[in-house]
């Protein structure tokens, strides 16, 4: 989305293909700051500009009208279609999902709404596929519809980096959940390329 109009954001959501009987619906979604209610819209709006991404974005609405703009389009996609639908977004439908660690709780608000998942229950949707955490899950079934969130992310986020971890437990560092330090700390080693070109 970075350097893209919103005219060209919308030309690019909502894709619908058909497989057979199948319904398949792509869309990015968005987050409207209902995973932290405690906070005002004011304190989420000064995190956002502070610390994330997507202030970069030349969005054309606040981030919660955003997300209710584009759950009336889903509906009106979903109430449309006959046959068995799966879905894949980006942002997260359900608060099953959010960060636990004390550091990245704040980030929660801007993870994405737990009103999509509302909506899949209502329309029965069978199967989503979501990322934005750059964490996996194991498949995992919530009021009929089975979530899967199996991101690629970043190396410094991969299985391969935290099995190195549990393998060589010398090279922890202090501050295990900061990825990209504990990445850094090995990245550079041999016995880490030497794993990297095993398991690639």
């Amino acid at each position: 989305m970075l350097g893209m109009t919103e005219d060209e954001i919308q030309q690019h959501d909502f894709n619908i293909q058909s497989f057979g009987q199948t319904q398949f619906i792509s869309l990015a979604g968005w987050y409207d700051y209902g995973f932290v209610p405690e906070k005002t819209f004011e304190e989420h709006k000064r995190i956002n500009q502070f610390f994330w991404f997507d202030r970069r974005l030349n969005r054309n609405t606040d981030d919660p009208i955003l997300t209710q703009q584009t759950l009336e389009q889903l509906e009106r996609i979903l109430a449309s279609l006959n046959g068995p639908i799966i879905l894949a977004m980006h942002f997260v439908p359900h608060k099953d999902f959010l960060y636990n660690h004390p550091y990245f709780q704040r980030f929660n608000a801007f993870l994405g709404s737990q009103a999509f998942h509302n909506l899949f229950v209502k329309y029965g949707v069978k199967d989503v596929a979501f990322g934005h955490l750059h964490h996996r899950h194991s498949a995992r079934m919530i009021d009929g519809v089975c979530y899967h969130t199996r991101p690629l992310g970043y190396i410094r986020e991969w299985q391969l980096t935290q099995q190195f971890f549990k393998d060589h437990p010398q090279y922890k560092i202090p501050q295990m959940y900061r990825l990209h330090k504990r990445y850094n700390a090995v990245k550079d080693l041999s016995l880490f390329q030497s794993c990297k070109k095993k398991h690639l």
